[in-house]
């Protein structure tokens, strides 16, 4: 029998005549009173309750009127004992999907910083170096194939356009007399 377990046979009237665990406690004892609807049924059951002993059990149930006829018969396992697996598969769900969360946390955190931020960043340090007069400064294109790369690359071939168009237009103030 697991811990937490119990098996009682009663007779009619609801006394006692076996019990495990701990039979020198409980037989001889009247059961009636606690559990009088049970033991008056005409059916199979299962039930939370408070068994004799005092401990909150799931017990199955044979009631007097069914085959054996005339005894009670029961066995119960604690709560506790019968939702322990369960209990721990729950912790087990719990801690994996707690990890999972974690870990998409951290990729979104790493991608974004990797894949956002930091183009994002290079873009802005290029526009202040165009703002300073620096024009030779480009943009890094990592991936032509993502939204902040097209724009990388959208703006490269603006600075490569402006820088041509400049070239050609100093080149002709050159050309001219003085």
């Amino acid at each position: 029998m697991p811990l937490g377990g119990s098996i009682l046979i009663a007779d009619r009237d609801g006394n006692i005549v076996a019990r495990l665990p701990h039979p020198e406690q409980l037989v001889g004892k009247n059961m009636r009173k606690s559990h009088e609807a049970i033991m008056d049924g005409d059916k199979t059951g299962w039930e939370e309750a408070r068994g004799v002993d005092g401990i909150t059990r799931i017990f199955g149930y044979v009631p007097p009127a069914l085959p054996p006829y005339d005894l009670f018969l029961s066995a119960g396992l604690s709560k506790t004992d019968a939702f322990a697996d369960i209990v721990r598969a729950t912790t087990r769900g719990i801690t994996l999907i707690g990890a999972g969360l974690l870990v998409a946390m951290f990729a979104a955190w790493f991608g974004g910083r990797s894949f956002i931020r930091r183009p994002i960043r290079d873009l802005l340090r290029v526009t202040d170096d165009w703002r300073i007069g620096n024009y030779a400064a480009r943009a890094h294109t990592w991936d032509s194939s993502t939204e902040v790369g097209a724009l990388a690359g959208a703006f490269n071939d603006m600075a490569d356009a402006v820088a041509t168009r400049q070239a050609a237009t100093e080149g002709r103030h050159s050309s001219q007399p003085l």
